[in-house]
């Protein structure tokens, strides 16, 4: 667990929110600064396949401080059991945490990322019940829109290429989310 203050403690700096549509699940957050990237440790990469059932993956987000949880990719059959009206780009997740304190998983990773071997795989959803699994959206079905979105709104430097610079922006879920922090 690292000590990184919460998203709601300092001003973002955003210049403009690009939605996918208009549920607002989903949206890439333009900065209004530059981000000058020399280094891979800042590169969050794009998926190039749909992530595999069973696959070990970290969940983070903010409670006090920034927490990660262990995250296990579960199977669509079993997602749709728990969630009947589960949407085409959902996928599901379980996530545990380590920690010796109780953390309210239903509160403090909505909007949050779901990362696989250094790979944004998805992001968490709101629909939130602590026995079932939390459906994400899968950034993987997205690609395309995030590399266009991306391309007409390039106002950053890199040293990377794009497919290794999968944002210079910020990749939220809900408006709601968008606008909490």
């Amino acid at each position: 667990m690292s000590s990184i203050p919460p998203p709601h403690s300092y001003s973002p700096g955003w210049e403009k929110v690009i939605y996918y549509d208009d549920s607002h699940r989903l949206a890439i957050v333009i900065s209004e600064h530059t981000l000058d990237i020399k280094t891979k440790e800042f590169i969050i990469n794009l998926p190039d396949k749909e992530v595999g059932i069973s696959s070990n993956c970290v969940a983070f987000g903010w409670w006090d401080c920034q927490i990660s949880l262990d995250a296990i990719i579960i199977g669509r059959e079993q997602c749709l059991s728990d969630w009947p009206e589960l949407r085409e780009d959902d996928m599901c997740v379980n996530v545990t945490s380590s920690l010796k304190i109780h953390i309210n998983a239903c509160t403090y990773i909505v909007g949050s990322p779901v990362f696989c071997d250094h790979v944004v795989v998805g992001i968490i959803g709101e629909d939130c019940n602590i026995e079932k699994p939390r459906p994400f959206v899968s950034v993987y079905k997205h690609v395309d829109w995030i590399k266009s979105t991306l391309e007409q709104h390039q106002t950053f430097s890199r040293d990377y290429p794009l497919s290794k610079n999968a944002f210079k922006y910020l990749l939220q879920l809900s408006f709601w989310v968008i606008f909490y922090a």
